[in-house]
Formats: structure tokens, C-alpha cells, sequence
């Protein structure tokens, strides 16, 4: 399964609510059958790499970084940010 976006509100982070819903994710994806994570997250995202990485998560690959999402407005925003992907055995 690839993940495609989580993000955790700046003022939110570093209070463990990153790694409940990725907890969380993990088993629903594990009990459809899932046996493999995927994700993506930017180089420069020290934080992100320190959580997934300790929820055990490994770098398998580098991906130029370019995607687009709906900020909290709707607003459609495309990024250019060179990141690693990191996947994780369920």
C-alpha cells in the first residue's frame, strides 16, 4: 500500500498523534491484507524521518519529490521537494 499523505498540524506535532494514526493505519491496512507500506517524505523533513524510521520504516529509494495535495483552504498547491522513499513490512 502506498501512503499518500499524513500530516500532523504544526502546533499538534510531537505530542505522539503522528504515531497513533499511523498506528492505526497500519493495522487496517494489515487486516485487508496489506503486507507492505510505502511513503514518501522529504529530505528536510528531519522529524517525519526520525518518527517513521522509528516506527521502522527504512529508506529503499530517492524520488525527486514533485506532487500536489489540497491545503486545509481546498486549494490545490503543487510541491518540487526532493524526498526518500521509505517502506516498512507489516
Amino acid at each position: 500500500a502506498y501512503l499518500y499523505s499524513l500530516r500532523v498540524r504544526q502546533s499538534w506535532q510531537n505530542q505522539g498523534i503522528g504515531s497513533r494514526l499511523m498506528d492505526v493505519v497500519e493495522a487496517d491496512l494489515h487486516k485487508m491484507g496489506y503486507t507492505r507500506v510505502t511513503l514518501n517524505v522529504a529530505r528536510d523533513n528531519h522529524g517525519a524521518i526520525r518518527l517513521y524510521s522509528r516506527l521502522g520504516y527504512q529508506i529503499v529509494a530517492e524520488e525527486p519529490g514533485v506532487w500536489s495535495y489540497p491545503d486545509h483552504k481546498g486549494v490545490w498547491c503543487t510541491v518540487s521537494e526532493p524526498s526518500w522513499r521509505m517502506e516498512k513490512k507489516l
